[in-house]
């Protein structure tokens, strides 16, 4: 079974160089994609078992 994208975000490009500021063409951009698969809180399902125990004395 395939995952189905369920959200796009575009996210714009730098005007400058995080590195060295130089300005950058906005023109030369390609798109990559990347994908995150966020996982939901999941709440666990605690369960308690009452056993009965019969203690026997030693003889």
């Amino acid at each position: 079974m395939r995952d189905t994208v369920t959200r796009i975000i575009d996210v714009e490009p730098a005007n400058t160089c995080v590195f060295c500021q130089t300005p950058l063409d906005g023109t030369a951009y390609k798109s990559d994609l990347a994908w995150i698969t966020e996982l939901p809180c999941v709440q666990p399902e605690i369960t308690q078992y009452n056993v009965p125990v019969v203690r026997q004395e030693a003889a």
